[in-house]
């Protein structure tokens, strides 16, 4: 995928992160692939009498299967979307969840301002916008 398309799909994300009311699996899909060059996603349907059934092969670049973590439903998860000595901070304001975060300079400083979202759908959300931010997404 071609830089600018990726960081497209990566804006298009942000701007869907944003406008999310609540957690979303296919958010989280979608976060995961902007973040893991390589990855797959197969998605075979069958039909029952009890139902149609999803069989959802997700893979890693090298392969193997895996399952996609909920980066929108928990903060836990999302903190893992930081880069390594971020500082962070999260929780709720009157204008609703928030998240702000300071990423480490190349001198191993951290002067140079923060990233910060608020009023996001929860705090999850907003530090994954503040991270994907924080890989170079204007």
């Amino acid at each position: 995928m071609a830089a600018t398309q990726e960081s497209e799909m990566t804006s298009s994300l942000i701007t869907r992160l944003r406008e999310a009311t609540e957690p979303s699996r296919e958010l989280d899909y979608q976060i995961w692939f902007a973040c893991v060059p390589g990855a797959s996603r197969i998605a075979t349907f069958f039909d029952h009498p009890k139902g149609t059934y999803t069989i959802d092969e997700t893979r890693d670049a090298s392969g193997r299967p895996i399952i996609v973590p909920d980066y929108t439903s928990f903060v836990t998860i999302a903190l893992t979307l930081l880069p390594k000595k971020t500082l962070w901070t999260a929780g709720h304001m009157e204008d609703g969840p928030f998240a702000r975060i300071v990423v480490p300079q190349s001198d191993g400083g951290y002067v140079g301002g923060y990233i910060a979202c608020e009023k996001a759908a929860n705090p999850a959300i907003a530090i994954t916008i503040c991270a994907l931010l924080a890989r170079g997404v204007e």
